[in-house]
């Protein structure tokens, strides 16, 4: 099928292992997503490589943590306004 990406195991991306303090946040970041760790990693560099190397790539979970604070924030400044 055209535009489908192929499974993960039909990719594959050369990555050296983390520090552990990294390696730890990433296999929670996995956990919260419900996704295995090598999945998390193939999409953090596919991500990456599409938005070049001069911007941070950034996971769903890192997206969800934005969203999370910017609710926060409404919440606080709608608390201000009533």
């Amino acid at each position: 099928m055209p535009g489908k990406k192929p499974r993960v195991r039909e990719r594959k991306a050369i990555m050296i292992r983390p520090d552990p303090a990294l390696l730890e946040a990433m296999q929670e970041a996995a956990e919260r997503e419900g996704i295995s760790l090598n999945k998390l990693a193939l999409e953090i560099i596919e991500t990456s490589g599409r938005l070049g190397s001069s911007r941070a790539a950034g996971t769903r979970a890192d997206l969800g943590d934005a969203v999370t604070e910017v609710e926060k924030a409404v919440r606080k400044l709608r608390a201000t306004l009533d």
